[in-house]
């Protein structure tokens, strides 16, 4: 292999499947135990899309988070970055309209 001679695995792209991919703006990857995750910003969407890109010719969606009550910080998603602090994986999400930062921890054991 050789990066001079690119090869296409796979895509996604918005639907049923994907529901926040609509106008992506920014992309980042994270290693989260033993899987990989891309994470889009959607801008027509005000969403995060998190797709499991482990086996990278067959991608997933994990899960997408939308504008609303708990995430108040992603009207119109530009710029994100996932971070590890402390060995927890975060989603780091500037907003446009809101005029802020939305920070997102990945690693979240949901409670009922």
């Amino acid at each position: 292999t050789h990066p001079a001679f690119p090869f296409p695995v796979s895509a996604v792209r918005h639907g049923a499947e994907y529901p926040a991919l609509l106008k992506p703006h920014g992309v980042t990857a994270i290693k989260v135990e033993n899987s990989t995750y891309a994470l889009l910003s959607a801008i027509n969407d005000n969403s995060i899309q998190i797709i499991d890109i482990t086996n990278p010719e067959s991608p997933h969606p994990a899960s997408h988070i939308t504008h609303g009550t708990e995430y108040v910080q992603l009207d119109r998603p530009q710029t994100l970055k996932a971070v590890q602090i402390n060995g927890t994986a975060y989603a780091l999400i500037a907003s446009r309209t809101s005029n802020g930062i939305q920070i997102i921890q990945l690693e979240h054991e949901k409670t009922t």
